[in-house]
């Protein structure tokens, strides 16, 4: 985890609606937080950034940054998330 995420979870993880997650959003997995907790909203952070990086592993970084943000997108509709903030 980067320090930047820690003091971002640093400051939210008092208030009880605050649910820290980190899990693979290729994962299968991932699907658990959406059935256990019903968030009503979500801040999708996940990514992989670098562009030397893409170019040498772009299947990789096309099955993070594309189908992962398209498996969060779709369980926040399929259970029925507010709002869907990514960043």
């Amino acid at each position: 985890m980067s320090s930047g995420l820690e003091s971002t979870m640093d400051s939210h993880i008092k208030n009880k609606n605050f649910i820290p997650a980190l899990y693979d959003i290729t994962s299968d997995s991932i699907e658990k937080i959406f059935k256990n907790y019903s968030p009503k909203y979500v801040f999708h952070l996940a990514a992989k950034a670098g562009v030397s990086q893409s170019v040498s592993l772009p299947v990789y970084y096309d099955n993070v940054n594309v189908n992962g943000t398209v498996r969060m997108l779709e369980f926040s509709r399929k259970y029925g998330v507010k709002r869907f903030i990514f960043s």
